[in-house]
């Protein structure tokens, strides 16, 4: 595992935790939210205690995986369709694996890096948080599989990526490099420049 990654990423976490009040988009250079900042503020104020928010993971049932086990510790609950939220994609206490696209009060920060610290450096973070399914606080919240069939954005895989609320840049594409630097370069975002 890269180990600037991680510290990367752990700096990052430690710096919002440090914040006095907000939320905060985690967005690795590659991804992109498809839900606008008005529709997250009033989902977010929805959410009761809400600290994290992770747009799109997936529960690993691998062949490689115990998937008895991971079926029999998974704790799959769906909140309340609202006018908000739609019937059946918002789970409570159920992070799985996937770290694209994270919304995070400085509480969920400093909550992700705690369950995180348990498993670094042996499981990269968004393997980390997939462990944590059985201590899970409340106010931890995750996409569960809604589809829009209306897009067709490539994944990293070659597969159509048709994740209703996180995309990713095409694999191979200037933007579809997971090299930040690269990335922030094209979109003339954080610190890198040209020079």
């Amino acid at each position: 595992m890269n180990i600037g990654r991680v510290w990367s990423i752990s700096r990052l976490l430690r710096h919002i935790a440090e914040q006095p009040d907000g939320i905060y988009l985690y967005v690795l250079a590659d991804r992109y939210s498809k839900k606008r900042l008005p529709y997250l503020q009033e989902l977010f104020d929805e959410l009761p205690d809400f600290m994290l928010f992770q747009f799109k993971g997936y529960v690993p049932f691998w062949d490689t995986l115990d998937r008895e086990n991971i079926k029999a510790t998974y704790r799959r609950k769906c909140l309340p369709a609202s006018g908000v939220i739609e019937p059946n994609t918002i789970e409570i206490g159920t992070p799985k694996m996937g770290d694209g696209v994270l919304a995070m009060t400085p509480a969920g920060a400093g909550w992700m890096q705690a369950a995180c610290d348990l498993h670094l450096p042996g499981a990269p973070y968004e393997v980390a948080l997939f462990q944590q399914l059985n201590t899970t606080e409340i106010g931890v919240y995750s996409t569960y599989d809604a589809y829009d069939e209306t897009c067709e954005q490539n994944d990293y895989y070659g597969n159509y990526d048709r994740h209703a609320w996180e995309g990713q840049y095409p694999f191979g594409t200037p933007l579809g490099d997971s090299d930040i630097g690269k990335v922030n370069k094209i979109k003339d975002t954080g610190t890198y420049r040209d020079e």
